[in-house]
């Protein structure tokens, strides 16, 4: 039974399953420290950048996300963003050129699990 449970766990991680959850969820932990935090603020309650709690109304799935991470405000094509269409401010810069695509799914992912409180890290990765 016990080698049923391991070959399944490595099935999942190798296919991108959950068991993905908590590499990318500690690398996004790890980029948000370094690049978001400063705005955005330790808790994700805000300060120079928005809160984050509602990051989910604002952006139901991680693909538009991530595209806002990589462009940023000043870059959007678009005079409002996410699933509340919101105005764009300006003000966030992008980071498509300073982190990987792994980086830039894994700080969505963990926004949404951390301060959004989503458990569901599908399209992020």
């Amino acid at each position: 039974m016990r080698a049923l449970i391991l070959a399944a766990s490595m099935l999942l991680v190798a296919c991108g399953g959950s068991g993905d959850r908590p590499a990318l969820l500690a690398l996004g932990a790890d980029v948000y420290v370094q690049s978001c935090l400063r705005c955005h603020g330790r808790d994700g309650g805000g300060g120079q950048g928005p809160a984050l709690e509602e990051v989910e109304l604002d952006w139901p799935g991680c693909t538009d996300m991530i595209e806002w991470i990589s462009v940023g405000s000043n870059a959007w094509p678009s005079p409002v963003y996410g699933a509340r269409a919101k105005p764009v401010n300006g003000g966030m810069g992008g980071f498509g050129d300073l982190l990987s695509e792994a980086e830039l799914a894994g700080v969505a992912a963990y926004v949404r699990a951390e301060f959004g409180g989503v458990t569901d890290t599908v399209g992020c990765a």
